[in-house]
């Protein structure tokens, strides 16, 4: 009996070291991710660096519309949000504007054709027309998370991590619709 108390008293030990040990190193690793080395170039633009899941984020944080356009190298024509968050990275860029006090809706813009929507899983795809332009929207159990639609110089999607009515839907991709004919 005395013999199984030594025995779970050290292996507590141990588990209780390897813990402490594990979110030490981690920590100081995601720590010394983040600094900045002399060959890194600068700009007006804040590096939006974070670790999500061990991977760096790509995106760079902007202060303008026109600042994410310059370094995603493509046209976005957006209306005027007055709180919303802008990055960009080369052939994308992001806006993120406040659903509510605790959901952003995400849009985004890629050169390339299809999902950008960045939402991973299973997902039922609904087409729906918007004026002249097929719309893809990403359903799960009933309720809609995101859409997209591609056009000749890219795709723009809205998503969200809580529900998107279908008459938000609408509204956003119609006038981001607009702004981009209107645009040209």
């Amino acid at each position: 009996m005395k013999k199984n108390r030594v025995i779970a008293t050290i292996a507590t030990a141990v588990i209780a070291a390897s813990i402490v040990s594990t979110v030490c190193f981690t920590c100081s690793a995601m720590s010394n991710s983040k600094n900045s080395t002399p060959d890194t170039p600068t700009s007006s633009a804040t590096e939006y660096v974070d670790i999500i899941d061990g991977m760096p984020n790509p995106f760079t944080q902007c202060n303008s519309i026109e600042e994410a356009q310059k370094i995603a190298g493509i046209n976005f024509a957006v209306p005027e949000y007055s709180q919303c968050s802008i990055y960009a990275t080369k052939g994308m860029i992001e806006i993120q504007i406040a659903k509510d006090e605790i959901h952003n809706i995400t849009i985004r813009k890629s050169t390339d054709a299809g999902d950008n929507t960045g939402l991973c899983g299973d997902y039922t795809l609904k087409k729906i027309n918007i004026g002249d332009c097929e719309v893809t929207l990403k359903i799960q159990d009933g309720k809609i998370f995101a859409a997209y639609v591609t056009g000749e110089d890219g795709t723009v999607s809205i998503s969200c991590d809580t529900e998107l009515k279908l008459s938000e839907v609408k509204v956003m991709l119609q006038e981001l619709i607009e702004l981009a004919t209107s645009a040209k």
